[in-house]
């Protein structure tokens, strides 16, 4: 056996390997920092009073929207797409709608569609400024 073709094959197989793998230490930072980076802007959003728009949220809202103008969508196409009646599809998303996931301006076009709950008829009860649920005065202080 040859040295130096011992020697050639192993330093090829060294250096395809290192090739292959990256280094982890560099790679393993890199991962870290992305993390990190995602977690803080995440944290800022929140502070900021954004809530993320969901897959589920914008699956619910875009086949709320193209229904609307058909009064709605038949309780089998709603089956067939999201496994839930219409009353429990409306109830999931007027419930999406109160936890901000879908705004009140894309709400206002699918509303005679899907009839909000009761809860909402007296505004919308993320809005602070109307109250969702009247409070009778009976006059005890």
């Amino acid at each position: 056996m040859n040295p130096a073709s011992v020697s050639t094959s192993s330093l090829a197989a060294t250096v395809s390997t290192s090739l292959a793998e990256p280094s982890t230490s560099t790679d393993g930072h890199r991962r870290m920092f992305r993390r990190h980076r995602v977690r803080r802007h995440q944290t800022w959003l929140r502070r900021q009073g954004y809530v993320p728009f969901t897959a589920e949220a914008e699956d619910f809202a875009e086949f709320a929207r193209r229904w609307a103008p058909y009064g709605g969508a038949s309780g089998e196409e709603t089956f067939l797409r999201f496994g839930m009646n219409t009353s429990r599809f409306s109830e999931r998303l007027w419930q999406l709608v109160g936890e901000g996931q879908i705004s009140n301006e894309t709400a206002e076009q699918f509303a005679d569609a899907y009839p909000a709950p009761p809860e909402w008829r007296n505004g919308n009860p993320r809005d602070e400024s109307v109250s969702a649920v009247p409070v009778a005065d009976n006059g005890s202080r």
